[in-house]
C-alpha cells in the first residue's frame, strides 16, 4: 500500500473518531443552556438534536472535502499532508463549535426579546395562581 492511502484511511479514521468523541460535548452543553432558553425540556431537546446533528454532518462534510487537500509523491509529503489535514479539520471543528454557540445566543436573545414583547404572563409563570390586581381604596373627602 501507497503511503498517500495509507495517510488518508489514518486520516478518515482521526476525523471521524473527532466528531463521535465531540458530539457527546455539543450535546451536553447545548441541552442545558437550551433548557433554560425554551420553556420546555422537549423543546429544547428537539433543537438541541436538530443543532447537533446538523454541526455533524458539516463538519463530517468539511472533513471529507479536507481529504483532497495536498498531493504527496513521498512518504514524507504523504504525513505533511495529513498533519494539514489533520489541523484544518481542528480548526473548522473549533470554528463549528463556536457557531455553534453563536447560534444558541441568538435563539437565546431572540426567545428573551419575544417574552418581553408579550403583554401576557412569562411562559414561567402559572396562569391564574398568582394575586389578582385589586383597584386601591381611596378615601372619599366629601364625607
Amino acid at each position: 500500500m501507497n503511503a498517500v492511502v495509507v495517510t488518508t484511511f489514518i486520516y478518515l479514521v482521526i476525523a471521524f473518531a473527532l466528531v463521535i468523541a465531540v458530539i457527546p460535548q455539543w450535546q451536553r452543553s447545548g441541552k442545558e443552556y437550551l433548557t433554560h432558553v425554551f420553556s420546555t425540556e422537549e423543546r429544547a431537546e428537539a433543537v438541541n438534536r436538530l443543532l447537533v446533528t446538523g454541526l455533524s454532518l458539516i463538519t463530517m462534510s468539511l472533513a471529507l472535502f479536507l481529504m483532497g487537500i495536498g498531493s504527496a509523491d513521498t512518504s514524507e509529503e504523504a504525513v505533511m499532508s495529513l498533519f494539514i489535514r489533520l489541523a484544518g479539520l481542528l480548526a473548522l471543528v473549533g470554528a463549528a463549535f463556536f457557531v455553534n454557540l453563536g447560534a444558541y445566543w441568538y435563539l437565546g436573545r431572540r426567545i428573551a426579546e419575544e417574552r418581553a414583547d408579550t403583554d401576557g404572563p412569562a411562559v414561567d409563570e402559572p396562569v391564574g395562581h398568582g394575586p389578582t390586581a385589586v383597584a386601591p381604596i381611596v378615601p372619599n373627602k366629601e364625607a
